[in-house]
């Protein structure tokens, strides 16, 4: 059966336990093997866009939903903003008046080294969190069936006392988890191949 949704997700873990009465536990088997697939995971659905507006009345601004990891944080032009330590950001907005942040530190929020003199937005690109539950389907599902089955069906082994299938699970898990990061990973290698040197930026002239 295609497993493109949370439904027939939970359906195809129900048949490969052939177990009565796991309806309610099957959704937290789900549940877990998901935050081990965003632990593991980094692959282009996963991949997210957010407009970035800085304030001009504190030096920090939310995360955007779901943010996990980084991947990119550029201005209008395209350029990269730059990473630094709680300290050297901390050094860097000592007596600085308001301008166009160009530093930045990722905790539970974005901090700047400044406040904005005036509205700029900034886009970051992000592996953004997978919720099942929320969502009911996502691309990751659709492309990698097999990282959310055996994720789950791992989860179920020491619940219902198959530590046999444990390791059967983890190795099929593994092996999905691999094989999709490495197609991901092919896939944005051959899309860098086709952008060599330094582009062009209308904006700038350079």
């Amino acid at each position: 059966m295609a497993i493109t949704n949370y439904t027939e997700l939970k359906a195809a873990c129900a048949n490969y336990l052939h177990r009565a009465g796991l309806t309610d536990r099957i959704t937290e088997f789900i549940a877990i093997g998901e935050s081990q697939l965003n632990r593991k995971l980094r692959v282009k659905e996963m991949e997210a866009n957010a407009a970035i507006t800085p304030s001009t009345s504190v030096r920090y601004v939310a995360l955007p939903a779901g943010y996990m990891e980084l991947i990119s944080f550029t201005d209008s032009f395209g350029d990269p903003l730059t990473a630094v330590s709680a300290e050297e950001l901390e050094k860097l907005a000592y007596g600085i008046g308001a301008t166009q942040p160009r530093y930045y530190r990722i905790s539970s929020r974005i901090d700047f080294e400044a406040v904005a003199d005036q509205t700029y937005s900034f886009t970051m690109r992000y592996f953004k969190r997978l919720d099942i539950d929320t969502d009911l389907t996502n691309s990751v599902l659709t492309n990698h069936p097999d990282c959310y089955l055996y994720a789950a069906l791992m989860q179920s082994a020491p619940y219902i006392k198959d530590d046999a299938r444990i390791m059967t699970w983890k190795s099929l898990m593994d092996d999905a988890i691999s094989a999709a990061n490495s197609q991901s990973a092919r896939s944005n290698q051959l899309l860098r191949t086709e952008f060599t040197g330094r582009s062009f930026n209308i904006n700038r002239g350079y």
